[in-house]
């Protein structure tokens, strides 16, 4: 089966792997104006962010023979996370936090993307780390959400 863990190991890039518990602290940012049930999902659709742009959606899904909807492994697409909190300040986002120590669940990967000068942070993603049904990939984010709420307690009482 091919991962995106084994493409990076592939390539050398293992610096940009994060899977079992995490090494640091990302943060995942929230516009005030969108509800999610989970601060974790991605967008599975394009959006409108302001008139006349449009946002590309965070993950690609196909449907399967049987009709399934899968999420696509790809390398880079998946949820959004930032190592730095207030990234986009503060006036009209929030932010949720994944702590050091959080366990990532088997079958989802956090990958390091790239340093964003305009935000003075380095991207990473949330990502399927092979193609899995929908359903599978929402459960495992619900799954990593809970998990950082356990590490926060954790941590703070620690």
């Amino acid at each position: 089966m091919k991962t995106i863990e084994s493409l990076l190991i592939s390539k050398g890039d293992l610096d940009r792997i994060y899977v079992g518990r995490l090494k640091l602290f990302l943060w995942r940012s929230l516009h005030n104006s969108v509800n999610v049930m989970n601060p974790l999902y991605p967008d599975f659709e394009e959006r409108q962010i302001r008139s006349g742009v449009l946002r590309v959606a965070d993950v690609e899904t196909i449907a399967n023979s049987n009709g399934m909807e899968m999420v696509l492994s790809k390398l880079g697409k998946g949820t959004s996370l930032f190592d730095r909190h207030g990234a986009f300040g503060e006036r009209n986002w929030t932010y949720f936090e994944i702590p050091e120590g959080t366990e990532i669940p088997s079958g989802l990967i956090i990958t390091k993307d790239s340093y964003n000068k305009r935000f003075n942070a380095t991207h990473y993603s949330i990502s399927p780390n092979y193609d899995m049904p929908k359903i599978k990939f929402l459960m495992l984010l619900d799954q990593l959400a809970k998990n950082a709420d356990v590490q926060k307690k954790q941590s703070s009482h620690g």
